[in-house]
């Protein structure tokens, strides 16, 4: 499913910030994570348009990985 996406389909997404979500007791708290300078994230993309499959669906998904602590 991915395979050609990752082959035709990278991209670059900018945004303000994005939420992540931290379970506390029975509940869900969004954090909203931006840059301190205030300056857009860049994030690793994939996606397709519409034209490609022959429907009207449009989205990508940005490219994750686990926390790594570089200090």
């Amino acid at each position: 499913m991915f395979k050609p996406l990752w082959q035709h389909g990278r991209a670059i997404c900018f945004a303000d910030g994005w939420f992540e979500w931290k379970k506390e007791g029975d509940k869900k708290q969004p954090y909203f994570i931006y840059r301190a300078d205030g300056q857009p994230v860049f994030m690793a993309a994939i996606g397709s348009t519409p034209f490609e499959r022959g429907d009207e669906a449009e989205g990508f998904l940005i490219v994750t990985a686990a926390e790594t602590r570089v200090w």
